[in-house]
């Protein structure tokens, strides 16, 4: 859980906003993150995180059943290499 919402640049509760959000993870992960009150709680929201997951996936769909690919940047080491595969690609 909070890997995704530190892609999404920070945990923005609708209650208190970012500000609440920094609070939370800042306490949670001194307090709480991987010991024993590292519990799931009734009062946790995670239809937001669930959002995020399903932009990924669609993101990820849409990019697996199309033509287009991601690219490397052109001074990559890797860009080369890919440029090769190109035509199979196709």
């Amino acid at each position: 859980m909070l890997i995704v919402m530190a892609l999404g640049g920070g945990v923005d509760l609708v209650n208190g906003g970012r500000e609440a959000g920094d609070r939370w993870v800042t306490d949670f992960t001194a307090n709480c993150y991987h010991q024993t009150c590292d519990d799931w709680r009734p009062e946790y929201d995670f239809r937001g995180a669930a959002q995020d997951v399903a932009l990924f996936y669609t993101m990820g769909r849409e990019l697996a059943f199309s033509h287009m690919w991601p690219a490397w940047s052109p001074g990559s080491e890797f860009n080369a290499i890919r440029a090769k595969s190109a035509a199979a690609r196709q």
